[in-house]
């Protein structure tokens, strides 16, 4: 996956938001999502994030971690748990605010999380661009480097 590919999702997903869907909507094609069972997301050192609400529903990911980007760079952490009744997610604070930043280096694609209590850096191992239901998404896999 390029720089420029990446960029474009996020844009989609920030283009989708300005339309009014709302965040961990079925009907999103732009969600993107990661398992956070555990909290998985943030300690281990691989991560995969979907580009599709369904593909996550797909693959029985109960509590996820939504990634909404927003504009100037920024990006909000949505933790949320949908296969018990009622869904419920947490409220985000100032903890899951963050500013982010993609680089490539050596056709090698990184992304880089970081606000004034944490930082996390990634390294996308690999993206495949799937169909479900008619609709395209990404299934992109990254590793948490130090």
């Amino acid at each position: 996956m390029t720089k420029s590919e990446f960029k474009k999702i996020i844009n989609n997903s920030i283009k989708e938001k300005r339309k009014g869907e709302r965040r961990g909507s079925s009907t999103s094609h732009y969600n993107i999502l990661s398992n956070n069972k555990d909290s998985i997301f943030f300690k281990t050192k691989k991560v995969e994030i979907f580009t599709s609400q369904a593909a996550a529903r797909q693959k029985g990911l109960c509590r996820t971690i939504e990634l909404e980007f927003l504009k100037n760079r920024q990006i909000i952490f949505y933790d949320s748990q949908s296969c018990n009744e009622p869904s419920s997610g947490l409220i985000p604070t100032r903890k899951n605010l963050y500013k982010y930043k993609i680089k490539q280096i050596n056709k090698q694609l990184y992304i880089y999380f970081k606000n004034s209590f944490n930082e996390m850096k990634f390294k996308v191992v690999s993206a495949s661009r799937k169909l479900l239901n008619g609709k395209n998404y990404y299934e992109i896999e990254m590793e948490r480097i130090k």
